[in-house]
Formats: structure tokens, sequence, C-alpha cells
């Protein structure tokens, strides 16, 4: 049977073009291991207004014959199954093999064992499981595409995805309104590496990091990594290398084939420098006041034990910082609510409309709704009608109010405060503006489990005033500070490394960086208006290196917060 590859090449894939490997692109990797498709009846680019251009150079300059460019302004889900069955069919194929242009790692063995699996079953879609995301393409049978696309535009079910932009699971995010109509087949990874969240990609800084890093790692297995030797003596001249800004060469073509999906898997989820890249979520304290105490907050007690006094983030400290977060992580969430109200912020506006300046971050705002005003939820929904489209994948404000029971009743007991009826004035106010981005939160604890069902069951509900959207809370007792509260354990049988140390940055309002959130005000390792991030950053690399090798620090091997994932 024929095969038709489609490459999806969208401009939020920041780094597609960037000449990383051995002189060549992930494009042009993705390219190359396009042409050895069997069956081929032809390479379709699938690009948009920013990308086709390049796009066509580079099928040119590779001298790829069977090629041709699809532009459109912008890609839905939709249009992208539209195109996918209109080019099968002119290419008289019976299959899409379905690949982001941007993954320098896919894996012709791991590809071939799709495309079999694919076959033998007589599948209308296939996909590799377990691997790393960016080794194995996706099959869909040519009609699949065009039933795939009816049933995303179809206005009698909830969540159709026809009219999103595409995403990275758009198409198996489309079946699953009615997952039952399809065959699937499943070409499943010896070892699950799922919980790793492992992704090479060049979108974004992170994803270039990572392709890099595990490039360079697989040396011995079509790699190039450099040895001692070799990065004291250049290999060209000859001569002794001086340069203190020498690092490793970019990874030769090999290092992108020459091991399997398996090996290159294993050797990611031991390797620091792809488990820690950049940081993706900073947590930061804007201001020092909170509106009432808290059950599962240690900060005001905190406060008054160690008499530690903060206050408000400056405006100007907080813009320098954002350019700073910007620059080093490109992609990253903000949350606003390490402690205090964010909402009491004189400048909150202002701090909402500066970190929207840059298209790859995202503001995360926890609330009880105190300081709340449908004004000041309007000004900020038209600070976000304003912004540019967001690179990261999220929302560009994103909201959490407190809520933690079904009563105000238990609210009061869980708050020490009457706001409950203020907090769900909040959700109603803020589902009005951010119809997609407003959750009511509720932390399980012993003292109201049993209210969990009742909670679950409102607002889960699509015509509840969130539309849907909750967070069931894991709770933290901080090391001890707060009492053990956890109505259940929910830890992971096997530990597996801290999703904190590897993804978040800690940031006091006084610009300190503790070395964990459960730090409060100690272990303090550096402060973000004094060093650069990169630099404090990396003063705990060593941490994740020790975790991967099964040794933990003192506040890492006590807690359980390690399995809890941000962003």
């Amino acid at each position: 049977m024929k095969n038709i590859v489609v490459l999806f090449a969208p401009s939020v894939s920041l780094h597609m073009f960037d000449k990383k490997f051995d002189g060549l692109s992930a494009y042009e990797k993705a390219l190359l291991w396009a042409k050895d498709i069997p069956d081929l009846a032809g390479i379709f680019i699938f690009a948009d207004g920013k990308t086709s251009s390049a796009c066509a150079e580079l099928n040119k300059k590779n001298e790829m014959s069977r090629i041709s460019v699809v532009e459109k302004p912008s890609w839905t889900v939709s249009s992208l199954l539209h195109s996918m069955h209109e080019a099968c069919r002119s290419s008289n194929a019976q299959n899409i093999v379905y690949a982001w242009a941007d993954c320098p790692f896919l894996n012709t063995t791991l590809t071939l064992e799709v495309i079999k699996t694919h076959s033998e079953y007589i599948a209308e879609y296939t996909f590799a499981d377990g691997y790393p995301y960016g080794f194995a393409p996706e099959l869909i049978n040519c009609d699949t595409a065009a039933i795939i696309e009816k049933l995303s535009l179809r206005k009698d079910i909830p969540n159709a995805a026809g009219d999103n932009p595409v995403s990275r699971d758009s198409i198996f995010s489309a079946m699953k309104t009615d997952i039952n109509a399809f065959e699937i087949e499943t070409v499943i990874s010896p070892v699950d590496w799922r919980m790793y969240r492992l992704s090479f990609h060049c979108a974004s800084k992170e994803g270039l990091l990572a392709c890099l890093k595990l490039a360079e790692i697989s040396c011995g297995k079509g790699g190039v990594e450099e040895t001692a030797a070799d990065k004291a003596v250049d290999r060209n001249t000859g001569a002794e290398n001086t340069d203190k800004n020498f690092s490793a060469k970019p990874a030769g073509t090999g290092a992108l084939s020459g091991a399997s999906a398996e090996e290159l898997s294993e050797m990611a989820c031991k390797c620091a420098g792809i488990l820690r890249t950049v940081p993706g979520f900073y947590n930061i304290q804007i201001e020092a006041k909170s509106g009432s105490r808290c059950v599962y907050s240690p900060y005001d007690d905190v406060l008054e034990k160690t008499k530690k006094k903060f206050g408000e983030m400056p405006l100007e400290k907080f813009k320098a910082l954002v350019k700073n977060i910007a620059d080093f992580s490109e992609n990253a969430v903000l949350s606003l609510s390490l402690w205090g109200e964010p909402l009491y912020h004189k400048h909150i506006k202002n701090i909402v409309s500066e970190v929207l300046k840059y298209p790859g971050l995202s503001v995360f705002i926890e609330t009880t709704g105190d300081g709340l005003s449908e004004t000041l939820a309007a000004q900020i929904a038209e600070i976000c009608g304003r912004c540019a489209p967001r690179t990261n994948g999220y929302e560009p404000v994103m909201w959490v109010v407190l809520l933690d029971s079904v009563t105000k009743e238990k609210y009061k007991e869980i708050h020490f405060a009457d706001g409950f009826e203020a907090a769900l004035n909040g959700i109603n106010i803020l589902s009005k503006y951010f119809p997609k981005s407003v959750y009511p939160q509720f932390v399980r604890m012993d003292i109201n489990e049993d209210q969990l069902e009742a909670f679950y069951r409102f607002w889960s509900a699509k015509d509840s005033p969130s539309h849907g959207n909750l967070i069931i809370q894991k709770y933290n007792s901080y090391l001890g500070l707060l009492p053990e509260r956890k109505p259940c354990d929910l830890s992971p049988v096997e530990r597996y490394p801290d999703w904190h140390l590897r993804r978040d940055m800690v940031i006091l309002s006084d610009g300190s960086v503790p070395l964990y959130k459960e730090c409060m005000f100690d272990d303090i390792i550096g402060n973000v208006f004094e060093e650069p991030l990169e630099v404090i950053w990396h003063k705990s690399d060593r941490l994740m290196e020790d975790q991967i090798n099964k040794k933990y620090d003192k506040i890492s091997g006590t807690y359980d917060e390690y399995y809890t994932f941000n962003f």
C-alpha cells in the first residue's frame, strides 16, 4: 500500500530551522527521515505564511523530489484533516504518515514497526505508545482522516475540536469523542517512559536543549559526544583548544538515527541535562499581604515565627525579572501567587500586562476572590484581548479560585473567614471574561473529604459556572510545618526525579530564591535581582544528578511533592 508523509511545519515551532545538528536543522532531519518511508507516493509540508518560503527553500537545497508545500494562513484541526485527505487521494495512496517537522529524532526502525502493525491489523489509526514524544509518527488511513474531520466539526458533540488550533495530540483528541468507532492499534514500548514527559522537538528552547543534549550523549550509538581529549584538541587542526567558551560540537547526522528508540529513551531518562533544561514554571511572590489564614498554608505562622518582613515586589523590578525570564526560558508560566493575595498588589494590571508582552509567557493567579471586582476582571480581559497569541500552548491568563468546600460552614473551618460567597462570586465574574481558564480548586484533606464527591460532581458538569473546569489539589504538609491531613497516600510505588526540581523556580518578593517552596524563607540559593537566572538555576544541577542516582537531599528525600506537576 502506498503512503504519503505529511510534515506539519507551523511558525510556533520556534527553532525548527535552527541549524544545530551538524549543519542541519530539525526540519532537514525530518526530511531525511521522510525519504526513507517505504512505498512513498509523496511528501507534503503543511506550512503557514511565516514558514512556507523557508520550507520551500530547504526542500530545494536538499534536492527533495515528490514534495509539495501546502500553505494556509493558519491551521485548525479540521483543515489539517481535510488537507491530509485531499493530499492522500491526489497521490492515490492509502495511508498518511504524520509528524511535526520540528522533530529531529524521528526513528526509521520504529516508524517501520508502526507501518507494519498498521498494515497487519488493517488499522485505521496506529501510533507508538510509551516512548518519548518525537520518536515515531502517527499513521492514519486516508478515508479515516475524512471521518475524523467530520467528527471534529459535529456541533452535537461536547468539546469537538475541529475549529481549534492544531496541537501535537489533535488527531487523537478529535477521535476520543467517539473512540470506539475506530480501529486503533499501538506499538507499545518495552518500558513505559511516559512518566518522564520527555518531548524531543525544536518548538521551544526547552525542547531544543533536550534534543541537543540527547544528540550529544548518544556517543557510540551514532553520535559525536566530545570526550575529554576532544575538548582539549581541535579535531580539524590538532591544535589545543584554549577557548573558555568552547562547547561540544553540534551533533553529527548519525547521532539522530544510529541508536534505537529504546536506547535513546533509556539514555534520556538518566540524563540531568535532558530532565532539567530551563524552568517552565516560575512561582513568584508579588504581594506579602493575605486576606486570611488557611489550614493548608504555613505562610502566616512562619512569618510570625521568623519575624521576616516582605512587601510588594516593585513594578520596575518585576518588569526586569520578566524580561530575564523571557530571555532565559523563552516559554514559561508565571504564577503570581507563591504567598499572599496577588490581587492586593496595586499594580496588578500592569504586572499582567508586562508578562503578556512576551508571547512565550502566561500568567497563573490563585485567589480567594478577595480583591476581585468585575471592573478588574474586565480590564485584565481587555489586556488579554490585545496580546499576541501564546507560543507556550497555554491561555494568556489562568485563574484558580480557592474554594475547598461546598458549604460556607466548611469554607470557614478551612479559611477562618466568611469568604465562601465571595469565592463563588469570583468564579462567576471570572468565567464571564475567561470562559476557558477558570478553575475552582479543592485541596483534598481529611477535614473536607466528605465534600469531595459533591464538589466534583457539581463543578465537572459542563453547565457549571466554570464550564467543567476544576482542580483537585494534593495536600502539602510542608515537611511537618502543618499537621498531616492527607486522606490517602497517592505516592508512586517507585520514586522518580522531582518534578519541581526539574521545572520550577521559586522567587520571594525580595528576589530571594529558596531551593524548594517547602524551604519557605530558608535555603536561599540566589537572588534574581542580583544574579543571572541561569547562574541561579544551574546551582541545583547536582541535585538532579543525585536524584537520578536515587540520592536525595534533606528536603526532597522526606517530602512527597516530587510527583505533583504544575506546568
